[in-house]
């Protein structure tokens, strides 16, 4: 009935905000703050425990359909809802309701609508940024960027990004960032961060290439400060990271969206203005995405499998487009007989690009 009565109170646009915003906020500070004090993820323990207890409860039904004790049995199956219910309650109310918050206006963004020569010269000037950092970044054996931080140094770094950042929006804690002992796993399943509002943990997989971590530990603390849905939490990565003074946050931001700014030039400047800033663009952009798609390819057997369960997971969360709310697209309309693009707006990644040119360069 509680579980019910919770989703029904969800529905509410108001209840979910004061829920979020005092329970959810209340309870990963607490728990987060509690959870720090070990190293290891409590998530991770959790989910071996959950199996664990699962796979008991099957033994004892077996036991007793054997031994034909059919009130014991269902004793049993009692017992195992109620543990079923009071996890989804939980979760509901930590994580569920904060999914139904209106998303945040950007704190770096730009509502100016450039003209072809500004946004061919900011392209140009974050690639120059980008092709120095990818020149001075050490690699590994395989041609791989080296992850240069620590979790512990991963942590300072990002709880003074947040500070800097400095949103209404966000929750004031900032939890540690965890690496599991499963990272194998994780990358089985396509995974590269999971946050769990119940331990108010941020677990990252850091067997993926290092050039994801600093987004993915972005992503994952926006998660923790309230910002649920997938969008919202790109979005304040991109911000964190493109706007960093720290090289390898930099360098990762890049990574991860400069291809949005160069697909706003080709649909502003024209298809020949794209193809001489690609041309400019250092090898090491293709070949660590290379090198990210081989990754992925040698693992992520599971990955089909994890994507269809976290869609249910994000529908059934009040996110109706599922998975594709990770993405974001351009803002374009183009004529499907001739190619031309009919209307081009400027969507939130290109924006904060151009908010940071113009920072930069005291426009």
């Amino acid at each position: 009935m509680l579980f019910v009565s919770l989703l029904i109170v969800k529905t509410f646009p108001e209840a979910s905000v004061t829920i979020s915003e005092g329970f959810s906020k209340w309870w990963i500070t607490v728990f987060g703050g509690l959870n720090s004090k070990v190293s290891f993820s409590v998530f991770e323990f959790l989910i071996y425990l959950c199996l664990f207890i699962i796979i008991s409860f099957i033994a004892s039904w077996i036991y007793f359909a054997v031994k034909k004790r059919g009130r014991s049995a269902l004793k049993s199956f009692i017992v195992f809802l109620t543990i079923v219910f009071i996890v989804l309650n939980i979760y509901t109310l930590t994580a569920s309701f904060t999914y139904m918050r209106k998303s945040p206006d950007l704190i770096y963004a730009t509502e100016e609508e450039p003209d072809a020569q500004k946004i061919y010269a900011a392209a140009s000037y974050f690639i120059e940024d980008f092709n120095n950092l990818a020149e001075n970044s050490e690699k590994d054996g395989s041609g791989n960027f080296l992850n240069p931080y620590s979790i512990d140094e991963y942590n300072k770094i990002f709880e003074e990004e947040y500070e800097k950042l400095n949103s209404d929006y966000l929750f004031t804690y900032t939890p540690p960032v965890k690496e599991v002992v499963s990272s194998v796993l994780m990358s089985e399943l396509s995974v590269c961060g999971i946050f769990f509002a119940p331990t108010g943990e941020a677990n990252i997989n850091f067997d993926m290439p290092a050039f994801y971590i600093p987004v993915t530990i972005a992503h994952e603390l926006a998660h923790a400060k309230g910002a649920m849905q997938e969008r919202d939490a790109n979005l304040f990565a991109y911000q964190i990271c493109l706007n960093s003074d720290n090289d390898f946050l930099r360098l990762s931001g890049y990574m991860s969206c400069i291809s949005s700014l160069l697909s706003a030039v080709n649909y502003v400047c024209g298809e020949d203005s794209y193809n001489e800033l690609i041309d400019t663009l250092s090898p090491e952009y293709f070949n660590q995405w290379s090198l990210y798609y081989e990754y992925w390819n040698k693992h992520s057997s599971l990955g089909k499998i994890q994507e269809f369960f976290n869609d249910i997971y994000l529908k059934l969360s009040g996110i109706k487009d599922g998975v594709n709310n990770y993405y974001i697209e351009d803002e374009v309309i183009i004529d499907n007989n001739t190619d031309e693009v009919i209307s081009f707006e400027y969507n939130d990644i290109q924006k904060i690009f151009l908010f940071i040119y113009n920072q930069k360069n005291g426009l």
